[in-house]
């Protein structure tokens, strides 16, 4: 009967915990996505790439990389930054240092910025390291 009761409790606390991170997850996205529509327009140049893993589901396959960025906004001096994008598979060889992206520069924290290619998708976690360093 103990044993039942702790693996019930063990089970509840898995799932709330599950719960707490999708949600919390959603609500990161989201505040992302909202700086990415508000953003600045600009330019970069990348610099260098890193792959950090792999993300195939079952419609397609791709890639999350980080991308070490010179950013240049409109009327401001060039700066370096990191961003985190996903990509499928297909797109990898336009991620090659010295090609340039559109990207978007959160108004409230330069350190993000934002993918704005219809080829590449905003890796949330990264960028949010990003904040954090």
């Amino acid at each position: 009967m103990v044993g039942g009761i702790i693996a019930a409790v063990v089970v509840l606390t898995i799932v709330g915990l599950v719960g707490r991170l999708i949600v919390g997850g959603m609500r990161l996205s989201a505040e992302h996505e909202a700086r990415f529509e508000q953003g600045t327009r600009a330019t970069a140049t990348i610099q260098r790439v890193e792959q950090q893993r792999s993300n195939a589901t079952h419609r397609r396959s791709g890639l999350t990389v980080r991308l070490h960025l010179q950013v240049e906004p409109p009327d401001e001096e060039p700066y370096a930054a990191v961003t985190g994008v996903n990509v499928q598979t297909v797109s990898v060889p336009r991620l090659q240092p010295g090609e340039r992206l559109a990207v978007r520069i959160a108004k409230d924290d330069r350190r993000l910025v934002y993918p704005d290619e219809d080829w590449a998708d905003m890796d949330v976690i990264t960028i949010s390291g990003q904040a954090r360093d």
